[in-house]
């Protein structure tokens, strides 16, 4: 299963459209799953679960218009 990126009001979106059986289905698989299953969901993913976190600088608007030098004009 490949990994999906959501925001927060697209993950809201979709669980407002599931059904009461739908949800619960979804609240049992959640309740149900382990750190295992995690860890083999990372390996089929090709991620490494023995590796740190990566986190990646994101740069702030201001410093992105500061570099590209947009003008009001």
């Amino acid at each position: 299963m490949a990994f999906v990126r959501m925001t927060l009001e697209e993950v809201a979106a979709r669980a407002a459209t599931r059904t009461p059986k739908e949800q619960a289905v979804f609240k049992r698989r959640m309740r149900t799953t382990t750190e295992a299953d995690i860890r083999r969901h990372m390996i089929e993913d090709g991620e490494d679960p023995a590796a740190a976190p990566k986190f990646e600088r994101i740069e702030s608007s201001k410093e992105i218009r500061k570099k590209l030098g947009p003008t009001q004009a």
